[in-house]
């Protein structure tokens, strides 16, 4: 079918325009009048069209596409709309063209008789076992507009932490990259015509110049064997994290790493009270939130200690002891759940619990380009001292035979 750029305005005056698909136009005006809206401006994409149709399903389904929609959701619930109305809605102003799809697929499925969080379990590559949960429970209590609300907040505090980490991790990545370039800038070009010049007088070149000229060489020459030991390295590393060992292993190793290791571990601590009183507060049974918050922790040393506290609960005793058995759990978490498990208030507490270790991750990661900068200052020193003495010592050394 043909695509269309449309605009329409809704009951309330307000212009929609997007992307539809629609056998012709004359089916499309009909479609809009029934939903509501008044037609403005509909045309028919004309040209690239195959292109467009794959550039949009090729395009992935971010978690700030999940978090607008879900935005969209509640709002559209606190309004009093129903489900299929607030669906139809949603399904017009969504931009990303696979989960407009989606979307549809879930209306059809509504209309068919199923419930809204059993159709989100057909697309759980795209919506998490945390989120599906959290829409049952929202629709078991009749509090679906507070879920989803929540189920916003979750989704957005968890896309500005990532994007926090990717924005101070830009900096150092960018100037390695550019000491990268200049060393294969310096071996490809300048000390080749240093080694040929040295070569007419028959003079041997400085070492740190040989071991320059040496490493290009040897990447220039066997560089598909370096390029087959990444590829290996990665598929090996990727495999070991699979087994049971590894992935214990690995999770040790990234908590005990300095200076990142607290910033995780106190990330884990935020996301885990964070998601485990969200839950609570949302009216799922303390064992269902345990499973799911473990579900979505994804460090196995944080789980098993997870485990632990489930079996605790399950015997009818509380969560405090377990989590005081397991280091990865500051003391201040271990008190505030045993207060609030002796007031009753275990799911504020936890929340109040992730705003500290939140404010906590929030300043480490503003001042990681802070902590890097040793380090990286350490490494550029190493670097920039290697390419001084493989440039300047020929440099000097040529000098000297001149001046002979």
């Amino acid at each position: 079918m043909p695509n269309f750029n449309y605009k329409v305005r809704d009951r309330t005056g307000k212009a929609i325009g997007g992307v539809i698909s629609a056998k012709n136009t004359e089916m499309l005006i009909e479609y809009f009048k029934n939903m509501g809206y008044t037609p403005i401006k509909i045309s028919e994409q004309k040209g690239l069209t195959g292109i467009l149709n794959l550039k949009r399903r090729l395009k992935t389904i971010s978690l700030k596409d999940i978090n607008m929609m879900t935005r969209q959701l509640a709002t559209f619930e606190g309004a009093g709309m129903p489900i299929m109305t607030s669906l139809r809605a949603l399904e017009d102003q969504t931009e990303n063209w696979r989960l407009k799809e989606i979307v549809s697929k879930i209306k059809k499925d509504i209309e068919a008789g199923s419930e809204f969080s059993d159709s989100l379990g057909r697309f759980s590559n795209v919506f998490s076992t945390l989120y599906i949960n959290m829409v049952r429970a929202g629709e078991s209590s009749g509090k679906l507009h507070d879920i989803l609300l929540r189920i916003a907040e979750l989704g957005e505090k968890e896309d500005a932490t990532s994007t926090q980490i990717k924005t101070a991790t830009r900096y150092p990545m960018v100037v390695l990259i550019a000491i990268f370039a200049v060393f294969i800038g310096i071996t490809t070009f300048i000390l080749p015509k240093f080694a040929a010049l040295f070569a007419k007088f028959n003079t041997e070149l400085p070492l740190p110049t040989r071991v320059m000229l040496k490493i290009n060489e040897l990447f220039q020459s066997y560089w598909y064997i370096f390029l087959i030991l990444i590829i290996l390295l990665i598929t090996g590393f990727k495999f070991f994290l699979r087994t049971k060992i590894g992935n214990i292993m690995w999770s040790k190793f990234i908590l005990k790493v300095p200076v990142f290791g607290k910033i995780i571990n106190n990330a884990i601590m935020a996301r885990f009270s964070r998601i485990l009183g969200t839950l609570m507060q949302s009216g799922l049974p303390v064992l269902k939130a345990l499973d799911i918050t473990k579900s979505v922790l994804g460090n196995v040393v944080v789980m098993q200690a997870l485990d632990d506290v489930r079996d605790n609960v399950k015997e009818g005793r509380g969560m405090a002891d377990p989590l005081a058995l397991h280091k990865v759990f500051p003391p201040m978490v271990v008190h505030m759940v045993g207060a609030g498990e002796e007031s009753g208030t275990v799911d504020t507490l936890l929340i109040k619990i992730s705003e500290h270790f939140d404010s906590e991750v929030d300043s480490a990661v503003k001042n990681m380009t802070t902590l890097i900068e040793p380090i990286l200052i350490v490494v550029l020193a190493l670097i920039v001292l290697g390419l001084a003495l493989a440039i300047f010592l020929p440099m000097w050394n040529m000098s000297r035979l001149f001046l002979k």
